[in-house]
């Protein structure tokens, strides 16, 4: 998160002089617009179905996608 103070707005926004400027970045629109979309309940499916076997909820994280990614990447498309 990045924090600034606003010291010299431009015009026409003066009333905002000495604010506080955070920027969350675009994830927690994009959280916020999966949650009223439902899309949590429209791909929470049955996970033994789908793999296979079952697999606990930790296991879906950023570092086993990126590697399955690098994974399928190593082995081809065809």
């Amino acid at each position: 998160m990045n924090r600034k103070v606003l010291d010299s707005p431009p015009p026409g926004f003066e009333a905002l002089a000495g604010t506080d400027i955070f920027n969350h970045g675009h994830l927690p629109v994009a959280a916020a617009y999966c949650r009223r979309l439902g899309l949590v309940k429209l791909v929470d499916q049955d996970v033994e179905l789908l793999l296979g076997e079952s697999v606990p909820a930790h296991a879906f994280n950023d570092t086993h996608l990126a590697r399955s990614l690098d994974a399928l990447f190593a082995a081809g498309t065809s």
